[in-house]
Formats: C-alpha cells, structure tokens, sequence
C-alpha cells in the first residue's frame, strides 16, 4: 500500500513537471514566432514594396498568407501561456529572461487588481506583454542601459504601462526616425496597434532614468475581440 501511495505521488509530480515543461516549451516558440520571425517577414515585406508592381503581384500574396499563418499559431501558443500563468507571471518572464539574455539588471513595478485582471480580454493581455517584449528587445539591442523598470498598472477603464532605462537615452526624434533593420520595427509596430486600439504611445527623455516609454490601453477598446 506504501507503495502505491510512493508510486501516485511520483506520478503526479512528473505530471506537473511535464505540464510545466509544455508551458515553457509553448511560451518559447509562441516568442520566436512573434519576435524573431513576424518581425523578418514584416521587414520582407518592406522591401518587396520598393520592387516592380508586377513582382509585388507574384511574391506579396504568399508572403501575406504565411505572415497571416505565423500569426494565428503564435497567437494559439500565447493565449495558452497568458491562461497558466496570467498577466504579471508573464510578465516577469519576459523580463527575468531579458535580463539573462542581456546582464542588464531588470524589475517590475505593477498595481493589479485580479477582479479588474480577469475581466480583461485575452487580446488586450496579449498586447500588453507585446508591448513590452517590443520595450525589452529595443533596450537590449540599442540602449547600452545597465538597468530597465517595467511599471504595470490596471485601472477599471485602462492599463497603464511605462519601460523605463538608464541607457544612452533619445539620440533621434522617435516619430521622426525611419525603419531599417538596424533601428528595427518592433516600437513602430507597436505604436501604430496602440493607435488602432485608441491608445497612447510616449517615448521620451528622462531624469532618473535616461528613456521612459509611456503606454496606455484601453481596456473596454479591445475586450470581446478575441
């Protein structure tokens, strides 16, 4: 009987450690396909617009199905890890593995209700930690900070969210600024959905901290749209 019990117990623990292995696993690929890949189709895409219409023709509509594809399968996997872990654990993931991939020290500050939490839309969710995976990846690749804050605040009617770093601070107007792939094209990307979801994007200089990007979403803009 003792070990039966053993044995149940073993089982159990193998089960969560596998489930917690499927989360990690989907969380990854989810962040590859919205990252690293969505973002090299979007910066093909630039660059077949400055070739001839009748090649554009040939290429763009292949080239929008597969973008359209990668999407919706990343989409499946984030939803999957924003429902196990919810918003603020995802979060601090993002930043816990910002700050391995990068040595710059990195924190998060957030003020959640978890009624007001639950009552916001997976969409709105995933935008939130997009915005400040788009925050993250532009510090690591172009501040040359030795430390970030990510400050994260719900309220009834909006979600607050400010990236702040200590590094080389604004060394060009941001609205002003062109895309290549040396700047990159994740804070453009997302500047124009805070727009479409009637919010607001700030990227400005700062005292104690050299660049702040100020964020805020509506909430009741995006909920239902799923």
């Amino acid at each position: 009987m003792e070990q039966l019990e053993q044995y149940k117990t073993n089982l159990i623990s193998l089960s969560e450690k596998l489930e917690k292995q499927n989360r990690v696993i989907k969380s990854s690929i989810g962040d590859i396909l919205h990252d690293e890949i969505g973002q090299q189709l979007t910066i093909l895409k630039l660059k077949i617009t400055h070739l001839e219409p009748h090649i554009q023709d040939k290429i763009l509509p292949d080239l929008l199905s597969i973008q359209k594809n990668i999407r919706e399968i990343a989409h499946d996997f984030s939803k999957t890890q924003v429902d196990n872990l919810g918003l603020i654990t995802s979060a601090q993931g993002l930043i816990n593995e910002a700050a391995k991939n990068s040595d710059i020290s990195g924190n998060i500050d957030y003020s959640i209700d978890n009624e007001l939490e639950n009552n916001i839309s997976f969409q709105t969710k995933n935008l939130v930690l997009n915005c400040i995976q788009e925050g993250l990846n532009n510090i690591i690749k172009h501040s040359r900070a030795s430390k970030f804050l990510v400050t994260l605040t719900i309220h009834e009617d909006n979600i607050d969210i400010s990236i702040a770093d200590d590094g080389i601070g604004l060394q060009n107007n941001f609205d002003k600024m062109v895309i290549t792939e040396e700047t990159g094209i994740g804070l453009f990307r997302i500047r124009e959905r805070i727009k479409a979801a009637k919010g607001s994007f700030d990227l400005v200089d700062s005292d104690e901290y050299s660049t702040v990007l100020f964020i805020t979403i509506p909430i009741g803009e995006l909920n239902g749209k799923d």
